[in-house]
C-alpha cells in the first residue's frame, strides 16, 4: 500500500531506522514509499527516489547522450530502500518487488502527473541481488565507489553493483536512443587461433598505458610458445622483447600493472563462453609456489618446512576455472595471492583456528567472485562451484544456504549429519 498518511509514514520511518542495514535517508526529489502488509502484521517497505545524476554504468547501459540524460532523467527512479522483515520466506522479496513494480507507474503518475520508465537500485556485499534477478532487474556495472553528495571526491564508500528495471516496454523509442546489441556469447574455442588469441583474450587490459597492453599481448603470445619455460628461452624472443617483459612485470605496487587489471579482459571473455553453456562447472582449487631458489625475493612468506626444519618460502595461489560440463576449459574467472599459513606440525593436534579461518576465507572469497560472475549469465544456466576436501566448511555451506544461485560440490572430509 502508498504511503500517504502520517501515521503509515511514522511506521515506514520507523522499519527503515532500526530494521534496514543502511538505516534512514533523506530521499531526494520526486518519492514514493510503499508498506508491505499481510494478515499477520507488516512484512516490510520499499521506497523511490529521484535517480542518481550521472552514474556510468547505468548510462553506458541506457546509451544517452549528455543531453538526452538531462531532458529525461526524471523519468529513472530510484529504488533507494527495499526491506524484507521474514528471514525463511522462499520467494517473497521479487514476489513483493514485482506487484510493487506493477503498479508503480499508475501510482507516480497520480501523484506527479508522469510515470517513469525506468528504475535504478544498488546492491552491496553480502547481498547478491538474487531477489532482483528474481525480478526480472538485469545487473548492468558497479559504481565507482563515490556517493550522491561527494561532489569534492573526498568520501570513498563500498563499490555498489548497479541494477535496472524497464517498467516501459519501449522505453528506448521514447529516449531516442538506439536498440540494445545483443549480449556477446563465444563458443568454447571462438577467437582462439594461435595467430589472434593473445590480442582477443588481453588486448582489452586497462594498465595505464596503450604501450604497456601491447607488451601484455606481445609477452603472453611469446610465453605461450614454450609453456612452462621463461621468455629467454624462446627462439623467438629478442633482446628488446624480453627487456620489455621484466619492465611489464618489475612496475612498482601502486602502477595499474595488477593482475585483476591483466586478468580481466580474459576474464571478460570467459563470461561470454560460459553464456553458451547451459551448465558450467567452476573449479576452485590452490597451491603453493616455491620460491625457496630465490632467496632475494620479497614479500614471500613461509608455506612449509621439511624435517630438519628448514623453511620453505613462497606464496599461495588459490585460482578459479571455468570448464564446460565435459570439462573443456573455458576461461580463468579468479586468480589470488597470499603469502600462505604454515600449517600445523602434528596431524593429532587440534587445528590453530587462526588458519582454519584463513583458510576459509579463500573459498568464501572464490564463491562470492563466482557469484558475481553469474550475474551476467541466465537463470536457466546452471553454475556448479567444485571443490576439494579443504572446502568442506560450514562458512561455506552456510553461504550458499543464504545465496543459492551457484550450486555448490565439494568432496566430503568430515562426517556431517
Amino acid at each position: 500500500e502508498p504511503v500517504t498518511t502520517r501515521d503509515q509514514r511514522q511506521v515506514w520511518n520507523t522499519l527503515i531506522a532500526h530494521e534496514h542495514p543502511q538505516g534512514i535517508t533523506t530521499f531526494a526529489g520526486c518519492q514514493m514509499r510503499y508498506l508491505i502488509r499481510a494478515q499477520n502484521g507488516i512484512l516490510g517497505a520499499a521506497g523511490f527516489s529521484a535517480s542518481a545524476l550521472r552514474l556510468a554504468a547505468r548510462d553506458r547501459w541506457i546509451g544517452w547522450d549528455d543531453a538526452q540524460r538531462r531532458a529525461y532523467l526524471d523519468r529513472v527512479i530510484c529504488l533507494s530502500r527495499f526491506l524484507i522483515r521474514p528471514k525463511r520466506c522462499t520467494n517473497l522479496a521479487s514476489h513483493v518487488l514485482g506487484r510493487i513494480l506493477r503498479r508503480l507507474p499508475q501510482d507516480f503518475e497520480t501523484r506527479y502527473g508522469y510515470a517513469p520508465w525506468l528504475v535504478e537500485t544498488y546492491v552491496s556485499a553480502p547481498w547478491d541481488g538474487g531477489s532482483l534477478r528474481a525480478a526480472n532487474f538485469c545487473h548492468v556495472g558497479e559504481t565507482v565507489g563515490r556517493g550522491r553528495q561527494d561532489r569534492l571526491h573526498q568520501r570513498a564508500k563500498p563499490v555498489k553493483a548497479v541494477w535496472m528495471y524497464a517498467l516501459c516496454r519501449h522505453w528506448r523509442r521514447h529516449l531516442g536512443v538506439a536498440p540494445a546489441a545483443p549480449v556477446p556469447v563465444l563458443m568454447p574455442g571462438e577467437g582462439l587461433a594461435s595467430d589472434v588469441w593473445a590480442a582477443n583474450e588481453f588486448g582489452d587490459a586497462k594498465l595505464g598505458d596503450t604501450r604497456l597492453t601491447a607488451r601484455l599481448v606481445k609477452s603472453a603470445d611469446l610465453l605461450a610458445a614454450y609453456p612452462g619455460r621463461a621468455i629467454s628461452a624462446n627462439m623467438h624472443s629478442d633482446a628488446a622483447a624480453i627487456d620489455g617483459y621484466y619492465r611489464l612485470i618489475e612496475k612498482p605496487a601502486d602502477s595499474e600493472v595488477t593482475v585483476a587489471n591483466i586478468l580481466a579482459p580474459h576474464r571478460a571473455r570467459s563470461l561470454q563462453r560460459m553464456r553458451s553453456q547451459q551448465v558450467c562447472l567452476v573449479i576452485q582449487d590452490g597451491t603453493d609456489l616455491n620460491f625457496a631458489t630465490r632467496p632475494q625475493t620479497g614479500g614471500l612468506g613461509l608455506i612449509g618446512k621439511n624435517q630438519t626444519g628448514a623453511k620453505t618460502l613462497g606464496l599461495h595461489l588459490h585460482a578459479t576455472l571455468a570448464v564446460t560440463a565435459q570439462g573443456l576449459p573455458l576461461g580463468v574467472l579468479r586468480m589470488a595471492f597470499d603469502k600462505g599459513f604454515l600449517k600445523t606440525g602434528k596431524k593429532s593436534e587440534k587445528p590453530d583456528p587462526a588458519e582454519v579461518a584463513f583458510k576459509t576465507r579463500r573459498w568464501l572469497d572464490g564463491f562470492d567472485d563466482t557469484l558475481a560472475a553469474t550475474r551476467s549469465l541466465t537463470r536457466k544456466q546452471q553454475v556448479v562451484m567444485v571443490a576439494d576436501r579443504e572446502a568442506d566448511c560450514f562458512e561455506l555451506f552456510h553461504a550458499h544456504r543464504n545465496r543459492p544461485r551457484v550450486d555448490i560440490l565439494v568432496r566430503a572430509k568430515h562426517d556431517r549429519r
